[in-house]
């Protein structure tokens, strides 16, 4: 699959080892939220070949880094989130966090270029400073 980046990006995964800090599952699935509209369990472990535990362990390493958190919102489907704002959307769009916009802007329910190319845009952003965070509030 080229929705995972162990194999459509591996020098990028090598990259964000390095800068965050992380296992290689754990970049590598750092790559997938920045970029996955519906990075649901069971999308995550077909396109990684992962069990359940290997995902958990991925996402755990996430939150401790506080580069995911855990959540519930409504018809996500899933239970970690970027952090950041939310984008409520009705069906048939998908929910998804703000952050992610930048990343469809033609569509927000469909990838408009190869996957390598988004997880490389996405890391792009990361490194200009640009990373998914909650706004503080001006008063």
């Amino acid at each position: 699959w080229e929705q995972n980046p162990l194999l459509s990006v591996p020098k990028l995964v090598d990259k964000v080892i390095k800068a965050k800090q992380l296992s290689r599952e754990a970049a590598a699935l750092y790559l997938q939220y920045l970029v996955l509209l519906r990075p649901t369990a069971k999308a995550l472990a077909e396109y990684n070949a992962w069990t359940p535990k290997q995902l958990a362990a991925a996402q755990e390493e996430l939150v401790e880094k506080e580069l995911l958190l855990e959540a519930k919102r409504e018809r996500a489907g899933r239970g970690h989130f970027l952090p950041g704002g939310w984008e409520a959307y009705k069906a048939p769009l998908p929910p998804n966090e703000s952050w992610k916009l930048a990343m469809y802007p033609r569509s927000k329910a469909l990838a408009q270029e190869p996957f390598h190319a988004l997880f490389e845009r996405a890391w792009k952003r990361i490194e200009d400073g640009d990373e998914p965070r909650y706004e503080e509030v001006k008063r």
